[in-house]
């Protein structure tokens, strides 16, 4: 005869994820808020892919729930958009169900929801970058809002004017006598990424100092930054070396004034410094990072405020709602 297959049960889960039946328990009974966002999702995986009954919400509770798919790499930047969505979610009375997405969990968001299908969300804010025909895809079945990143110019998005960002940047360090300036970027096919190297290619070659191959440093996959810190050193070890660099970030932003500092050069003296974010490291790093500040409290509430409309009122427009940033000068400039 042929052998039964063993049910799964949350000891198997637990094993596999590495945490106590307690931890699934509360999980897959619908009581997740004790665990964090990561711990949630995983478990979630892993009961759906063994086969294990997730439990069903009502279906008025089921309808009231929003998807926000959020990128981890920077959690102080996502959880403002976070936020954001939450203050709206709420006074919408609607549930907020957070899914964090990380490079080890490569999921579509057509996947993210398959995973949650007992969950029928009443809409998704999508802050991740993904396939643009996935998106699509997606955007047949649920409501759905681009948030700050985006991968589709066709479907609707509330995202910040990255090119205004960084010729902004720019012509700031042009005005401080800077000529040579280095750009460090990570995930660089992204569109965002796409549209700051424009705004600095542009705004370089307006002044007559087009960016040099050499003061570009960029990672597709893989980057951490202790890789963009050595790149850094290197870069600041030749010659001629840059005297400005503008970061993608504030973290990358502090790993060049640790390099340039290493290589016995002051900031800002020898080298300026911006980063972008406006992230708290900016006021606790020596010396202090200016950087570029975003309204994201306000892109992400307007993005659910959109999705909303969808929701409500089936207010379809997709004209792309575009916010600009703020410089907030400190002692790297």
């Amino acid at each position: 005869m042929p052998r039964t297959k063993k049910a799964v049960t949350i000891a198997d889960i637990a094993e596999k994820c590495g945490v106590s039946t307690a931890s699934v328990s509360r999980v897959l009974s619908g009581k997740g808020s004790f665990v964090s966002d990561e711990l949630y999702n995983r478990i979630l995986v892993e009961a759906k892919i063994s086969g294990y009954p997730v439990r069903t919400l009502p279906e008025k509770e089921a309808q009231r729930v929003i998807i926000a798919c959020i990128d981890s790499a920077d959690p102080e930047f996502y959880s403002r958009i976070t936020e954001g969505i939450a203050a709206v979610t709420t006074s919408y009375h609607y549930s907020l169900l957070v899914w964090r997405y990380t490079e080890l969990m490569q999921y579509s968001p057509k996947e993210i929801v398959d995973i949650y299908s007992n969950i029928r969300p009443a809409g998704i804010i999508l802050a991740i970058p993904t396939i643009s025909s996935k998106v699509t895809e997606m955007a047949k079945l649920y409501p759905l809002v681009q948030c700050v990143e985006y991968s589709s110019e066709k479907l609707p998005r509330v995202t910040l004017d990255e090119y205004q960002a960084a010729q902004t940047a720019i012509k700031y360090l042009l005005s401080i006598g800077r000529k040579r300036i280095a750009f460090i970027q990570k995930l660089p096919d992204l569109h965002s990424s796409l549209e700051r190297l424009r705004g600095v290619g542009d705004a370089l070659s307006e002044a007559g100092h087009p960016l040099d191959p050499k003061y570009l440093i960029s990672f597709k996959q893989g980057w951490s930054y202790d890789l963009f810190y050595s790149s850094v050193e290197m870069m600041f070890r030749g010659r001629p070396r840059p005297d400005a660099v503008f970061a993608a970030d504030d973290f990358c932003a502090a790993a060049a004034i640790r390099a340039a500092t290493e290589c016995g050069l002051k900031v800002p003296g020898d080298v300026s410094v911006i980063g972008m974010g406006n992230t708290s490291l900016c006021t606790l790093f020596n010396p202090s990072i200016t950087s570029l500040t975003y309204p994201l409290e306000q892109i992400a509430q307007m993005a659910c405020e959109i999705l909303f409309d969808r929701i409500n009122h089936d207010i379809r427009s997709t004209a792309p709602v575009v916010f600009n940033s703020e410089l907030i000068i400190r002692a790297s400039t």
